[in-house]
């Protein structure tokens, strides 16, 4: 009989398959849509199309698919029959041997995942991120090396009911997923999955400023620390110029290698995990040399006579708001993509910022037409040109950000080509 019945093929299942495989374990296949791997097929696994032939009483254990949504029949069937959901990461721990940290929020979940590891890797690779970014987390967690560093979405935490890890952060919260959710409550009791079951002695890192987290963090007994734009009695408190640390003045923040107030709020996190396994000098070394998630206000040049940040991953008016309030600079600020049919006015206060906007891509019309009343505007479709207007712009100081604030896909794939390109043509542009 089997004790397993995965939910989908995606990546995390096809791990989850290939090490039942190896352990020699029985296990069944849920696919309603597309091809079954030579591997599954070489198995004695059974795959099936259809919910009804499934003998779901037969399987101890359910592993789902993050992208399967709890709503889909099968798994709601399987609620209601009290089988046990899991995914990739709970069924990766079995083998885990060194310390787990995890980190969940709506924002910035990626940034804090590489910052911590970052700095626990100053002196040795000591920690992997794993998971959404990074290495497997099962192959890393079976290798037993490294301090696993994983980001978790709301997606996986709904199946990690159990979850206990040996450090949990709670960035922030705000609504998003709800077409996935269909409600606020199932996706804030998802988000405290990553702390509700931790032991005792394990820490749990929160944004006592968020008061849906600051509430919650009453049910955590033992071991917590918060971080705070307001408390300077929190673990880690920013005042606006300085990152204090158990009351301790740490760094200016200009000695950070990121900017923007919202990653200092990542920062604090980070520290704040990070000292379980580090000293204050390495975190110190590492918060000053990280320069950020590739595409995400991403450090390209800063010099005495350039400075140039690629936010490529702004594909919204809140991710643009969020860059320009990065700097005290003048901002020459890059803006364009995807036309879906919005507008821009919510911008109407952000134009004071910028010295100039150049206005690039099919929604260029748009943002030159809201934007020309209140700073330079130059409309320019051709992006490699814009660029070069740009760099012009900036020559007489100030900062050079590529913050689109539209998708990418009226010229390129996704974020990460429009990201390089801009990279690669500013260095180029003389």
């Amino acid at each position: 009989m089997s004790q397993y019945l995965l939910l989908g093929l995606g990546k995390s299942n096809m791990a989850v398959a290939n090490d039942l495989i190896e352990q020699n374990l029985i296990f069944d296949v849920f696919l309603e849509n597309g091809s079954v791997p030579e591997s599954i097929l070489e198995s004695n696994a059974k795959v099936f199309s259809n919910i009804e032939d499934i003998p779901l009483d037969s399987y101890q254990y359910i592993v789902k698919s993050p992208g399967i949504p709890f709503s889909h029949p099968i798994v709601e069937i399987c609620e209601e029959k009290g089988l046990t959901i899991t995914n990739e990461i709970g069924y990766a721990l079995r083998y885990k041997a060194q310390p787990l940290i995890a980190i969940t929020g709506t924002n910035g979940k990626t940034t804090s995942t590489s910052l911590i590891e970052h700095i626990l890797n100053q002196n040795s690779q000591r920690a992997s991120a794993v998971g959404n970014i990074g290495n497997s987390f099962l192959k890393e967690a079976k290798e037993q090396r490294k301090v696993l560093v994983t980001e978790l979405s709301s997606f996986q935490l709904r199946d990690l009911k159990d979850f206990n890890s040996d450090v949990s952060i709670w960035l922030n919260l705000f609504s998003a997923h709800l077409d996935y959710h269909k409600t606020f409550e199932d996706y804030h009791n998802s988000k405290q999955n990553i702390f509700i079951n931790q032991d005792p002695e394990h820490l749990f890192i929160f944004n006592e400023d968020d008061l849906h987290i600051k509430k919650v963090s009453e049910l955590k007994k033992g071991r917590k620390k918060s971080f705070s734009l307001k408390n300077e009695q929190a673990a880690a408190y920013f005042n606006g110029e300085h990152l204090w640390i158990e009351g301790e003045k740490w760094l200016h923040k200009n000695e950070l290698g990121i900017k923007g107030v919202h990653n200092i709020q990542n920062a604090m996190a980070s520290v704040l995990a990070a000292l379980e396994y580090s000293t204050k000098e390495e975190v110190i070394s590492g918060l000053k040399s990280f320069n950020g998630v590739e595409h995400r206000l991403e450090k390209v040049v800063e010099n005495e006579l350039l400075k140039v940040y690629n936010d490529s991953k702004s594909t919204n008016t809140t991710a643009v708001k969020a860059a320009l309030s990065a700097f005290e600079e003048p901002v020459v600020l890059m803006m364009g993509g995807l036309d879906r049919g919005n507008g821009y006015e919510d911008l109407v206060n952000e134009w004071s910022k910028v010295k100039s906007v150049i206005c690039f891509g099919q929604s260029g019309p748009k943002i030159y037409r809201d934007a020309k009343d209140y700073t330079e505007a130059i409309l320019e479709e051709d992006l490699d040109k814009a660029i070069q207007i740009a760099k012009e712009r900036v020559a007489d100081g100030g900062v050079l950000l590529f913050s689109p604030g539209c998708a990418s896909w009226d010229q390129f794939s996704n974020f990460e080509e429009r990201g390089k390109h801009f990279k690669e043509k500013v260095l180029s542009v003389k």
